[in-house]
């Protein structure tokens, strides 16, 4: 009975234990399932990106996600606010890189590799122009290091502040947003806009609101969201300190977003009407030119008159280009795949993008150029878009060596001297002005005919590497104030020439919507300015203006163009270098920028001057008074309008404009503008072309004596077969 009693005490106990057993072992199982995993997580793989393959739009009802990749919902009226309502920017990285999940390989696409050493950056194009009236600075920039172009970087430009000059025609993207300056905490990223060239509702998208929002707010990555109508902008970035904590008190003080509720359905999502094929119209904002001419009021001055704008009030009375007014689109030739790698249409395209290690360019890229389409090439036919194959009667074969396609069908007309020209990139077209004058700064001529390779480098006549076509070009002669070391010129940054406290001297600054040409120096004021520049102290480098030593878009193979940079106190800050340690004293201060050092001088006019020992001006040559130029593909003009068409004179005759045609130097010092003929321009010697043209006024002798000879000989054949006729009648 005892032994009975204790197993049965015995069961209660040995249950509890397992209870508690199994109770331990679950809040081990659950404390282990809590803790982070000492091995590597694999990410998930991103869905591919997706498509429709059709020719039909694709309705984009869409989400909208901010840089954090929250879904954006603003409160509908009447319902209570969200407590987690996000007012941050749209993304369009994650809000358009959703479903196109190749959003990273666009960014090798051509608007957008800009920064890439190693892209293919092709024959020059249109430059960036630093341009700045007071202190009479016209400076072609280019990150691609096109030969007589000058990096941001070596003149002290980073990348916030070139995206806060030029981000108004820029698409963002690339270096603009990966950058690590200071500003951009306040900014943000100026990230790839699709919208603003793929949008084909204008009344949706106003590129205006979104070039105020960059330039004069420095709300970058605000910018898309206002222009798309999504929402208004509280805050400007550009009022933000430099030491500015987004998790800091200041905080509330940032740019915010507050949304219309109207540009969302009722499941929050956002209806954008893009198409893949971009519009002209969406081109035009970026790619606008505009020739003024060189008439003044009265119509027939050499230059434009000054402060007049009757050129560019008589844009009404210039053609389309030939293909527009056909029905053809700007992407029909200018065409792109996913990785938005535009089709840039010049001979030699494929060449230099298969020249870059591991590119594998399509190969009929070949045949979307002027001969490429018209004729084909070796192994593909022409005749793309229904293009007409040109006959060309008349014309020797021999031009077609000579002359690229443009060189008579594109641009303005050419006359006996070149002619000013606008555009969007260097004259803020697009923009709202008071006032814009035919001559403002800067100084673009047109067309400039010069010999260059496939390439697009210049080339003598005779040159043995690859034979040179003319072709006609847009070009600028650079003039900025500098500093000289060892031969070696760098542009000084204009704000910092305004800093010697030369604005006497230089007069003042127009109004910022008044577009005005640059009024001459005389050697006096020059003079003057230099020895200001001599005595300036070394100018400190505000923190918003370090060129970061990690920027992605720093160089790091391609040499400069205009000389190796030196190293300068603009390429580390406080934030990229390591804290010293305690008993390692601090590293001696990075040397100042090359602009900062050495004798002052002036460039203008393709001369350089400085101060001679008696104080006077000298002007000497060195290599960065050479012009910029690049290629004119647009407007193509009609066959009947082309060059040539009203017969051989146009070109073979005493004071033709593509030999004798004036261009000139379009200096900034008064009276030492100098003039050259296109043919001084290529370096040729036109002895032979000058006879043969001196034997045009008698052409039409030569013309008549071999209408003559040709009717002697066909009186003397008539003649003689007459003769042997009769002969052999009364033979038989």
């Amino acid at each position: 009975m005892l032994r009975k009693t204790r197993d049965n005490r015995l069961v209660p106990l040995l249950a509890t234990l397992v209870v508690v057993a199994l109770v331990v072992m679950q809040v081990t199982s659950t404390l282990r399932a809590a803790e982070p995993s000492v091995e590597p997580s694999t990410p998930s793989p991103k869905a591919p990106p997706e498509r429709t393959y059709s020719r039909s739009p694709f309705v984009h009802r869409i989400p909208i996600l901010d840089e954090d990749g929250t879904v954006i919902r603003p409160t509908k009226p009447g319902e209570e606010a969200a407590p987690n309502a996000s007012s941050k920017p749209m993304s369009q990285a994650n809000t358009c890189g959703k479903c196109h999940s190749d959003y990273p390989v666009m960014q090798q696409g051509w608007h957008f590799n800009f920064a890439q050493p190693n892209a293919p950056h092709g024959r020059p194009g249109e430059p960036w122009i630093l341009s700045d009236v007071q202190t009479r600075t016209q400076l072609p920039l280019s990150y691609r290091r096109w030969q007589n172009t000058y990096h941001p970087h070596d003149v002290g430009i980073n990348d916030f502040n070139f995206a806060k000059l030029f981000g108004r025609h820029h698409t963002g993207g690339g270096a603009l947003q990966t950058s690590n300056d200071l500003r951009m905490k306040m900014s943000g990223p100026l990230e790839n806009d699709c919208l603003i060239c793929h949008t084909s509702d204008a009344g949706r998208y106003d590129p205006v609101a979104r070039a105020n929002a960059i330039a004069t707010d420095q709300n970058f990555k605000h910018a898309p969201t206002l222009a798309a109508f999504l929402g208004k902008v509280q805050g400007q970035a550009s009022r933000l300190r430099d030491n500015f904590d987004p998790a800091g008190p200041d905080a509330r003080r940032a740019p915010r977003v507050t949304y219309d509720p109207s540009r969302f359905d009722d499941l929050g999502n956002v209806v954008f009407d893009v198409e893949r094929r971009v519009s002209n119209e969406r081109c035009y904002f970026c790619h606008t030119n505009i020739d003024v001419g060189r008439a003044g009021t009265d119509g027939a001055s050499t230059q434009p008159a000054a402060g007049g704008n009757a050129g560019l009030e008589s844009r009404w009375r210039h053609d389309r280009d030939i293909h527009l007014v056909k029905g053809m689109s700007c992407v029909d030739c200018h065409r792109n795949g996913p990785d938005h790698m535009i089709v840039r249409g010049y001979e030699g395209e494929f060449e230099a993008r298969a020249a870059v290690a591991g590119a594998k360019p399509d190969p009929t890229i070949a045949t979307l150029s002027c001969a490429g389409c018209h004729y084909g090439t070796d192994t593909q036919p022409g005749g793309r878009n229904a293009a007409p194959r040109p006959v060309h009667r008349g014309l020797p074969t021999l031009h077609f060596d000579k002359l690229t396609c443009t060189a008579c069908h594109s641009g303005p007309a050419p006359q006996d001297a070149t002619t000013l020209v606008q555009t969007a990139m260097a004259h803020k077209l697009g923009l709202p002005r008071h006032h814009t004058a035919d001559a403002a700064a800067p100084t673009i001529q047109q067309p400039v005919f010069l010999r260059v390779n496939r390439r697009g480098e210049p080339v003598p006549e005779d040159g043995d590497d690859q034979p040179g076509k003319i072709a006609p070009h847009r070009m600028i002669v650079p003039s900025f104030w500098g500093r000289m070391t060892n031969e070696k010129i760098t542009p000084i940054p204009p704000e910092q020439v305004v800093a010697a406290g030369v604005e006497e001297i230089l007069g003042e600054k127009p109004a910022e919507k008044d577009f005005v040409a640059a009024a001459p120096l005389s050697e006096e004021q020059i003079a003057k300015v230099l020895e200001k520049l001599a005595a300036a102290p070394p100018p400190e480098i505000r923190p918003a203006d370090v060129v970061t030593a990690n920027n992605p878009s720093q160089p790091t193979t391609a040499a400069p163009t205009t000389a190796p940079a030196t190293a300068n106190a603009a390429t580390t800050t406080a934030s990229t270098q390591p804290a010293p340690a305690p008993d390692v004293p601090p590293a001696p201060p990075a040397p100042p920028p090359a602009w900062a050092t050495g004798e002052p001088v002036f460039v203008s006019g393709m001369k350089a001057y400085k101060r001679g020992a008696n104080g006077k001006l000298e002007s000497f040559f060195n290599i960065a008074v050479a012009p910029y130029a690049w290629p004119i593909g647009h407007d193509v003009r009609p066959a009947q309008q082309s060059l040539g068409a009203r017969g051989c004179v146009e070109c073979h005759a005493s004071g033709a404009p593509i030999f004798d045609g004036v261009v000139n130097t379009a200096s900034a010092v008064a009276g030492a503008t100098a003039k050259h003929t296109m043919a001084d321009a290529r370096m040729e010697s036109t002895g032979a072309l000058a006879a043969f043209a001196a034997t045009y006024p008698l052409r039409w002798l030569l013309l008549l004596t071999g209408y003559a000879c040709a009717a002697v000989l066909l009186v003397v054949i008539f003649a003689r077969a007459m003769h042997l006729l009769t002969t052999r009648r009364w033979a038989r």
